[in-house]
């Protein structure tokens, strides 16, 4: 449960505020020890420095089709903790957060071959993605195993990270992503890649997700122009997909990413909410 020392993020409601400072990062000072008209009432230690709006706005004559708009308050704080050594502040050039990654992967060369798997839960990453060389946490697999190799990430929260929170290729192994956390990461909180075709996002928070000032940019010769990789808060290339009740706030550039349903199988996205973002 929440408790005095925690931090909680409370994500950005502006349409423009895709950026990591408009989100209130903010420490729990006191919880209630009974509910209020079924609420429990939590008093944190300062107050926010930003607004955060809530309402329901309407589209159409009839009321359930009503929008709600509000932000999320996202628990970072686990009791286990994971951290790398930050030596400037994020975004800037210099920025490094080397060493800090986890990686799951196989030897399938080897003989009998060697398979990497992962079962993380409720644990918070800070600090992470080895100078944007690697994610927070990567599955990289060559080869899909019979029967196949699993992942899974229960409730974690990853906090600070300079490249993906969580990089999957996966290939068709099975990975599940349920309940976790990803805040101030750069690219993508969640990133399936080509042939990660197990996953299943479900219950998620992203929020505030920034281009890592190491990401390639191409320049058009004749223009100066530059392009970028597009990225978002939630990105998933393969399908099938199966993602529903996640939420992603504050992105400089897309709130989810999915390749374009070929109806056979389908998309299984249902439920998911996505604001503040460009």
């Amino acid at each position: 449960g929440w408790k005095a020392g925690d931090t909680v993020v409370v994500t950005p409601t502006d349409f423009d505020a895709h950026h990591m400072h408009h989100l209130d990062r903010v420490t729990i000072d006191s919880v209630a020890d009974t509910a209020t008209d079924g609420c429990f009432v939590v008093t944190f230690t300062a107050g926010f420095g930003r607004r955060h709006w809530a309402g329901v706005v309407p589209v159409s004559d009839n009321t359930a089709d009503d929008i709600e708009f509000r932000a999320i308050a996202i628990l970072e704080t686990r009791n286990l903790l994971i951290t790398s050594v930050d030596t400037v502040d994020a975004e800037d050039a210099n920025h490094n957060l080397y060493g800090g990654h986890i990686e799951v992967f196989d030897l399938p060369h080897l003989t009998p071959p060697w398979l990497g798997e992962l079962d993380l839960n409720w644990v918070q990453l800070d600090l992470m993605g080895k100078g944007a060389i690697t994610a927070a946490i990567k599955v990289e697999y060559e080869t899909a195993f019979t029967p196949p190799q699993s992942n899974s990430f229960t409730g974690i929260s990853v906090t600070n990270a300079y490249e993906y929170g969580l990089h999957l290729q996966s290939l068709s192994t099975p990975v599940l992503i349920q309940d976790c956390s990803f805040t101030n990461v750069a690219t993508s909180g969640i990133f399936g890649d080509r042939f990660a075709s197990a996953i299943r996002a479900v219950g998620n928070a992203v929020s505030n997700v920034y281009r890592s000032p190491h990401s390639p940019e191409a320049i058009n010769e004749n223009t100066g122009g530059s392009r970028v990789p597009n990225f978002a808060g939630i990105r998933l290339d393969e399908s099938p997909i199966v993602a529903h009740s996640n939420f992603v706030a504050g992105v400089r550039d897309a709130c989810f990413m999915v390749p374009g349903d070929p109806c056979t199988p389908p998309l299984k996205m249902f439920n998911n909410e996505g604001h503040a973002c460009i």
